[in-house]
Order: C-alpha cells, then sequence, then structure tokens
C-alpha cells in the first residue's frame, strides 16, 4: 500500500471515527487520538488549529501529548472541522 492510500485509510478511519450520530464526546483517550492523527496525517498544522479555535499553539501542543483535554462541551465543534476538513481531502 502506497503512503497515499495508507494515508487515505487512515483519514476515512478517522472519520468514521467523528460521526456525530456514535462519537463518545467525553471520551479523553479518542480525543488525543484523534488530535494526533489530525496532526501527523496534515489535515490541520498546530498553528492552523490553534487560530481556527482563536487559541494558543501551546495549548493544542498540550492536548496532543495528553498534557491537558479540552471541555467535552467543545469537542463537538472540533471535531465538526475535522470531519469538514478530511471530507475535502479525501473526497
Amino acid at each position: 500500500m502506497s503512503s497515499a492510500e495508507e494515508r487515505t485509510r487512515v483519514l476515512m478511519d478517522l472519520f468514521q471515527k467523528l460521526d456525530p450520530a456514535t462519537v463518545d464526546y467525553e471520551d479523553d483517550e479518542l480525543f488525543r487520538e484523534v488530535i494526533s492523527a489530525v496532526l501527523e496525517n496534515n489535515v490541520m498544522t498546530v498553528a492552523e488549529f490553534a487560530d481556527t479555535f482563536s487559541m494558543s499553539r501551546s495549548s493544542v501542543s498540550r492536548w496532543a501529548d495528553g498534557r491537558n483535554d479540552p471541555h467535552p462541551a467543545m469537542r463537538p465543534v472540533i471535531y465538526r472541522v475535522f470531519r469538514e476538513r478530511i471530507s475535502a481531502i479525501v473526497g
């Protein structure tokens, strides 16, 4: 499998995990998995994420490495943006 095919597979899997009908917005482990995948697969950079949600880059980094987690009430908005970005990438 090529790296492009692997990236598409990872992003499609991530897209499904973020389905609003089934996602657990209070799952901190899932959030860390999702944000790491988003950053590693160039769905968004740390700077884009921070700018999109009007927050510091250091906050994004702390979320990604598990030192802090956003309030569960913020996650539906974050996940919606991630799904929109992934959809635009994989079509």
